[in-house]
């Protein structure tokens, strides 16, 4: 909870505690619907990745900034446990981390979702991992994250947690076992595939 407190803090402008450095590299990428709308016009294009790595060049800097951001809270909570970083991941999907300094309407840390359950932030998270990686961001430590992303994504859409709610249930043990094993061992082109679908991922990919 600690975790995604401050992540929100850093990077959602919705609560009002986004530095101008933040902002000024979420200007110069275009982020967040600027980096998922490349990435979707080179995937449908045929120019991924190298049409897409080329968009994203220009804005390397800030997106290596706002790369090196993310991985600074990351490792300040979990110091590079992965079981700690997944963890955090599946009960951010869940729905089961209830945060009573949360102002009502979002006391629940997990994805934003409209009233059908959609969301978009999974699919600008991937788009922007794959952006700093093409600019030179660690390959092998956002493959990892870049697959917690997915695993969040598919547990949100098997959960479909209600905001507010401080009794949102967990998903049973087998169920995220059996998606961990799926998301987990998915390689760059998997994900991107898995990502192409929206606003949910492919049925075979939430019931596997």
């Amino acid at each position: 909870m600690e975790f995604w407190f401050e992540f929100d803090n850093v990077f959602n402008p919705g609560f009002g505690l986004v530095t101008d450095e933040v902002f000024t590299a979420y200007d110069a990428t275009g982020a967040p619907f600027g980096i998922t709308g490349a990435w979707r016009r080179h995937r449908g294009a045929g120019t991924y990745p190298d049409g897409f790595g080329a968009e994203m060049a220009p804005n390397s800097a800030a997106l290596l900034f706002l790369a090196d951001q993310q991985l600074l809270i990351l490792d300040r909570h979990f110091g590079g446990d992965s079981d700690a970083e997944r963890s955090a991941f599946e009960e951010f999907g869940q729905g089961i981390l209830f945060d009573s300094r949360r102002p009502a309407g979002d006391k629940i840390h997990k994805m934003d979702r409209r009233p059908d359950g959609a969301t978009n932030g999974y699919h600008n998270w991937h788009a922007f991992i794959r952006a700093a990686v093409l600019v030179g961001a660690n390959e092998a430590r956002w493959l990892g994250i870049d697959r917690l992303v997915g695993l969040g994504w598919a547990i949100q859409t098997a959960a479909m947690p209600v905001q507010d709610a401080p009794d949102n249930p967990p998903l049973p043990a087998a169920r995220l076992q059996t998606l961990r094993n799926r998301w987990l061992t998915f390689d760059v082109d998997q994900l991107d595939a898995a990502f192409d679908s929206s606003p949910f991922p492919h049925p075979d990919l939430v019931n596997p």
